[in-house]
């Protein structure tokens, strides 16, 4: 999840677009690193920065209801260029 505004968010799939693992954020270097292969997406765009995985982070369609931030959740096909659904 991130946000630069506090009103229009961006939520990532929690898996990388590598293997399907799940990465994590590591506050000392502002990324997301997946160790499953040493991934590392850019926490605002959640392009590639360096490793294996051949996308950036996929992304989640959003609403906001009354305050609340909604997502839906939804897989894609990891090991490929392109952004697939499941």
């Amino acid at each position: 999840l991130y946000s630069d505004d506090g009103e229009n968010y961006t939520v990532y799939s929690g898996r990388c677009t590598h293997l399907a693992c799940s990465y994590a954020y590591r506050e000392d270097e502002d990324h997301f690193h997946c160790p499953c292969h040493d991934g590392i997406f850019d926490v605002v765009t959640g392009a590639v920065i360096g490793g294996p995985p051949p996308r950036p982070l996929d992304t989640l369609e959003t609403r906001i209801e009354d305050g609340v931030l909604f997502a839906k959740y939804q897989e894609f096909r990891s090991g490929i260029a392109r952004k697939e659904p499941v």
